[in-house]
């Protein structure tokens, strides 16, 4: 099978397609390093498209990623040990000082968005008054096992977890709220 044949860029001679240098003129055949260098290219634009994925990704759960390494190695009974109640009006007020401190809330919750494969969010008011009525909002992250029992609206829960500072989010009304968050490690139904 015969060598495929093109032209030199500098002197005009043919040469072999896969030759390293013209025999004619000496100069490099750069049709070879072409492809090398688009390859590489988007390597590198690839690359940097998956590290700024990750680095997102892990902006948003460093917390509860540095927390789980701790949690793995804890029982659930040393873990719920652990949990402070907190008053909702300190966490709400100073979030920074409460942030990655282990926390525990007994609320009704409100509303349920479950996901299968990520954490389901939970809105869970957790201040009940004299005449039972809930309120003060905790935005709740919580991994359900795939036998556990759901978790209904208008449940009485109990929550262990760590606090995450706060969450924000937009209202039906397109208010911007912004509550305390938790990420909830244990959630047990009450009543």
């Amino acid at each position: 099978m015969a060598n495929k044949m093109i032209t030199c860029k500098t002197c005009g001679a043919e040469i072999a397609k896969n030759a390293k240098t013209c025999p004619s003129c000496g100069a490099k055949n750069k049709k070879g390093k072409k492809k090398l260098l688009i390859i590489l290219v988007l390597v590198i634009v690839i690359g940097i498209f998956f590290i700024a994925l990750g680095s997102s990704d892990s902006d948003s759960t460093t917390q509860s990623n540095s927390s789980d390494s701790e949690t793995v190695t804890l029982s659930e009974s040393e873990f719920k040990s652990k949990c402070e109640s907190i008053a909702y009006k300190d966490i709400a007020r100073n979030p920074a000082d409460y942030e990655g401190k282990y926390v525990k809330f007994k609320g009704k919750v409100i509303q349920v968005q479950e996901n299968k494969y990520t954490d389901s969010i939970y809105r869970i008011d957790v201040t009940e008054d004299e005449y039972g009525f809930w309120d003060d909002t905790v935005y709740v992250t919580y991994r359900r096992s795939e036998n556990e029992t759901r978790i209904l609206e208008d449940d009485i829960v109990v929550f262990y977890g760590i606090c995450q500072g706060t969450e924000s989010y937009t209202s039906v009304l397109g208010g911007q709220v912004t509550i305390p968050s938790v990420h909830a490690e244990y959630l047990d139904v009450s009543e």
